[in-house]
């Protein structure tokens, strides 16, 4: 019986440890023995551990590697999603091409919520109703990726918007948290204080025009 299984048999714990340590004096002993009558291993010959008498060792419970859980990774959709909407946003491309970059991403079904907007359903109405709208009051806007954050089925994302409104630079900051399922963005919410933006339209006479195009009294959704 190994020393481990002796030492459970007392309940006071300083009797156990005397028993464990007379057990194990003893098995050291016994082993000691039997060393004396072990082969010794030729010079250059692998020692093996698990005959080596005096390794008290091999009485103990072994690990197995199997029993450890490995950590799960993070789903790599999320990852590329951030790699792919930085460079989307990176360079100014028009509303076409950058839908084009981004609707591949989307759900059929995807929800897009965006105070005080109303809430858009659709790769459709992500384009007709999201990208053109933007991009037709701010033809030149880009924006730049400053921070990220991944896990196993969302992101979220800050980044600072940039462009000419009304012949004046703007530019906001926002947040957007994007919500995956089987590789594709099934909602995305973004955070941010639209009142700057408002303000920019309604004092740049240049940019009423481009104000009509969007979307605030359109029907809440339009699917794709």
């Amino acid at each position: 019986m190994p020393f481990t299984h002796a030492v459970d048999c007392f309940a006071d714990p300083g009797q156990a440890r005397e028993a464990g340590l007379r057990r194990l004096a003893a098995t050291l002993l016994h082993r000691l023995d039997d060393s004396r009558n072990a082969p010794v291993p030729d010079k250059g010959q692998d020692f093996d551990a698990a005959r080596n008498p005096l390794d008290v060792t091999r009485d103990l419970p072994r690990i197995r590697t199997m029993d450890v859980m490995p950590v799960p990774s993070v789903t790599e959709a999320p990852r590329a999603w951030v790699v792919s909407f930085t460079e989307s946003w990176r360079v100014p491309t028009g509303a076409d091409a950058f839908a084009d970059e981004i609707e591949p991403w989307l759900d059929p079904q995807v929800r897009l919520i965006q105070p005080p907007l109303p809430t858009l359903v659709g790769r459709m109405a992500f384009r007709e109703r999201f990208a053109r709208p933007l991009f037709g009051l701010i033809p030149d806007l880009h924006g730049e990726v400053e921070r990220s954050a991944v896990g196993d089925d969302c992101a979220y994302i800050e980044l600072t918007l940039r462009g000419t409104l009304g012949g004046r630079p703007i530019s906001w900051r926002v947040c957007d948290r994007m919500t995956f399922r089987d590789g594709l963005v099934i909602e995305r919410e973004t955070y941010c204080d639209s009142l700057p933006l408002l303000r920019a339209v309604i004092t740049r006479p240049r940019a009423w025009l481009a104000l009509a195009w969007l979307p605030f009294r359109r029907p809440a959704t339009t699917r794709s």
